[in-house]
């Protein structure tokens, strides 16, 4: 299996690597962990040295209002991820996740980076709600290499979303033409409103689409060694992402509500979290969460404080795949995404056979010894190398539920898998 990755890391240029590896499962502490038995090793929890990391969960979220619009617009993107398709899905080659275009979208500039300068600026995109944006290129034949950038776009009214769709296009095709391309403007038969700019340049044919549906903007960037490949990718990824964001419980915001005949007043808005899993994932601090991308383009922070479906969580991976399967038989249907991951599944055997299952790697991690007061069973440290640094990872496992911490500083990741344990001694097992 391949390296899980992801962007949700603090540096924006620094892409963290993470291999969930193997573990054994029978080392819980009896003193506070549910369903451990008499066989099983103590801890002792005393021992372990956390460092500056907390020990206890955090207090539950409240929810995402739009008091704060950011905030709430930051955790719609998030949300919309379960029902943005994966790349993968499209084309089975389309592994290699471009991470710095994966990421929740909780305003007009996060757009200049994510399909062109200027995209921000378009009149329709005051009246943007949020959205989610992901992309993966084939790593199977340096001769047929193929990317697919899939984003969907909330605008508050459908009558919005059209406009958008049109000022998307025209401001793209001026952009190509600026960059001293030759953009054919068209629209794509059988697929009812996309309006499309083709370009082509060094042997690759690009097809982007602007495709208004409901509230809803699709736009879909396919490259390929031939027009028809990129028309192929696009006809097949926009009716499979049409009929996937319609089953997105989005919420109405109180401009949607009046629209409705509703009260503005009465709205009902998302939990944080709603599964109750991110009050176990290590914190950043608020100051960190607000660091934005060093190129001031892509806001990758915005992925964090977050959970996701299992679908979400794969687009952030080289094996969207196989994670998004993993995940759906492990029954992890929410996954908390911070400083650490925590992944909760159905059952404990179902979570030991999660963290298994990423046992099988492409690298070749080097196994270390586990955090002292911490056996081999209950922390599954490695290290790997890299041509710049070395990564240390823990992965950490207390009855149903699988932590992953990860830190360029060995001594570092070991305070932090002490942290994530205690933590965990005090989950909830019985949480649905």
């Amino acid at each position: 299996m391949k390296r899980w990755q992801s962007m949700v890391s603090m540096t924006a240029a620094v892409i963290v690597g993470t291999t969930l590896v193997s573990c054994s499962t029978d080392g819980e502490p009896t003193q506070t962990a549910a369903g451990s038995s008499s066989a099983e090793p103590t801890v002792d929890l005393a021992a372990l040295d956390p460092g500056p990391y907390p020990t206890e969960p955090r207090p539950e979220f409240g929810v995402a209002d739009d008091k704060d619009w950011n905030h709430f617009a930051r955790v719609e993107g998030q949300r919309m991820a379960q029902f943005t398709v994966l790349p993968v899905e499209v084309d089975p080659g389309l592994v290699d996740a471009a991470l710095q275009l994966t990421t929740p979208i909780p305003g007009p500039p996060s757009l200049d980076g994510l399909i062109y300068d200027g995209a921000s600026k378009i009149k329709a995109n005051g009246e943007l709600v949020s959205g989610f944006s992901t992309k993966a290129a084939s790593d199977d034949d340096p001769k047929n290499m193929r990317s697919l950038q899939i984003m969907v776009l909330r605008y508050f009214t459908p009558e919005t979303a059209q406009a958008a769709a049109g000022e998307l296009t025209d401001g793209f095709a001026q952009y190509a033409r600026q960059k001293g391309a030759n953009p054919v403007v068209g629209t794509l038969p059988g697929v009812n409103g996309a309006q499309t700019v083709a370009t082509s340049t060094g042997g690759s044919n690009y097809l982007h689409t602007f495709t208004p549906h409901g509230v809803y903007v699709i736009f879909t960037w396919a490259t390929a060694p031939s027009a028809q490949q990129a028309e192929a990718m696009t006809r097949k990824a926009i009716p499979l992402q049409e009929k996937l964001i319609d089953q997105f419980p989005r919420t109405l915001t109180a401009k949607e509500r009046r629209a409705r005949g509703l009260d503005p007043q009465n709205l009902e808005f998302p939990l944080e979290d709603q599964n109750k899993v991110l009050i176990y994932a290590l914190p950043h601090s608020d100051e960190e969460l607000s660091s934005a991308d060093p190129e001031g383009k892509v806001f990758v922070n915005h992925a964090l404080r977050a959970v996701y479906g299992p679908r979400g969580l794969a687009h952030f991976t080289t094996d969207s795949e196989n994670t998004f399967t993993i995940l759906k038989n492990a029954g992890s249907t929410a996954n908390a995404v911070e400083r650490s991951f925590v992944y909760r599944a159905d059952t404990d055997e179902k979570a030991k056979a999660l963290a298994d299952a990423y046992a099988e790697s492409d690298d070749d991690p080097v196994a270390i010894a586990p955090p002292p007061g911490l056996t081999e069973d209950q922390a599954h440290c490695t290290s790997i190398p890299s041509a710049s640094s070395t990564n240390y990872q823990c992965i950490v496992r207390v009855g149903r539920y699988v932590a992953d911490v990860h830190s360029n500083n060995k001594g570092d990741v070991y305070q932090q898998a002490s942290a994530q344990y205690l933590i965990l001694t005090k989950a909830d097992q019985n949480a649905k």
